[in-house]
C-alpha cells in the first residue's frame, strides 16, 4: 500500500535517527516510537481540511508538518521495535559505507 510515510521516507529516517539519539543521550527515560503510517489516499482525502486548519501556509513544508501533526493528534499509530529501528539504522550505516567507497 503506498503510505504517505513509509519506513523509507526521509521523515521517517530523520525521526528514527532522532529517537536514536534520544534514547542515547537519556537512557535513564523510557522512550517509545510511535509510528503513524497514512495511506496517501487518506491523506488526499483531509487534503482541503488540513489546508483550512493551518497557519501560517507559506510553504510545502507548512503542509507537511501541519499534517503530520493532524495525524499523529488522532493518537492512531503501532510502537517500533527495537528491531526494526535497528534495521533502519544498520540500513542507513550500510549505504554511508558504500556512499564513501564510491567517493574519489
Amino acid at each position: 500500500e503506498n503510505n504517505a510515510t513509509t519506513p523509507t521516507s526521509p521523515d521517517r529516517l530523520a525521526a528514527i535517527l532522532s529517537y536514536n539519539e534520544m534514547l542515547r543521550r537519556f537512557p535513564e527515560r523510557r522512550w517509545r516510537f510511535v509510528a503513524v503510517d497514512v495511506p496517501y489516499k487518506e491523506v488526499l482525502e483531509q487534503e482541503k481540511h488540513i489546508l483550512r486548519l493551518i497557519s501560517p501556509l507559506d510553504s510545502t513544508m507548512d503542509f507537511n508538518i501541519a499534517t503530520a501533526f493532524w495525524f499523529a493528534g488522532r493518537g492512531k499509530g503501532r510502537i517500533l521495535g527495537m528491531d526494526e529501528v535497528e534495521d533502519v539504522e544498520r540500513g542507513l550505516q550500510s549505504k554511508a559505507v558504500v556512499g564513501n567507497d564510491t567517493m574519489p
